[in-house]
């Protein structure tokens, strides 16, 4: 995924600007160690944040303590129009391997042998600390129903009750 250079890690207005204007998505302040946002989310995920808001925020330095990203339309990129910014939280390693087969023969029509290739093409998030897990994120010019693991363990049971019953 070709983007502009990241700011350094201690930069929070500069890794605000980074979401807004080289991603394209609505940032918002939060404490990510309490994991609460100081705004309600899916107020921005119809409607872009205007330049006067996310700078007040930047000079009142409300995203030291961390922001969140809301992901969805593409407001502030117009080249990136009509697109959809998304992402998938692979939880382990088993997953991470899992997405890089799967979106390497989506992509390529081969899979991506590793995290580091697959980084190449998408925009990968993981923590120094624990390579196990990723954020992956990418654009995509339709709507991705959510397909987390809860929502196919509850397909999975509702299948299996069902199965039960008809016995």
């Amino acid at each position: 995924m070709n983007v502009c250079s990241f700011p350094h890690l201690a930069d929070c207005n500069g890794w605000a600007n980074f979401w807004r204007y080289s991603i394209g998505v609505n940032v918002i302040p939060a404490d990510t160690e309490k994991k609460r946002t100081y705004e309600n989310w899916k107020e921005w995920q119809e409607r872009p944040i205007t330049d006067e808001t996310h700078n007040c925020w930047k000079t009142e330095n409300a995203f030291s303590r961390g922001m969140a990203v809301i992901l969805g339309e593409v407001f502030h990129r117009p080249d990136r129009k009509g697109q959809r910014f998304i992402f998938i939280d692979a939880d382990n390693h088993k997953a991470i391997q899992e997405i890089c087969k799967i979106l390497g023969i989506v992509v390529k029509n081969k899979p991506y042998v590793s995290i580091q290739q697959l980084a190449e093409e998408f925009l990968v998030e993981q923590h120094e600390a624990d390579s196990t897990r990723a954020h992956i994120y990418f654009y995509a010019k339709k709507i991705l129903n959510n397909k987390s693991s809860y929502w196919a363990r509850q397909t999975y049971r509702r299948r299996d009750i069902r199965r039960r019953n008809c016995k």
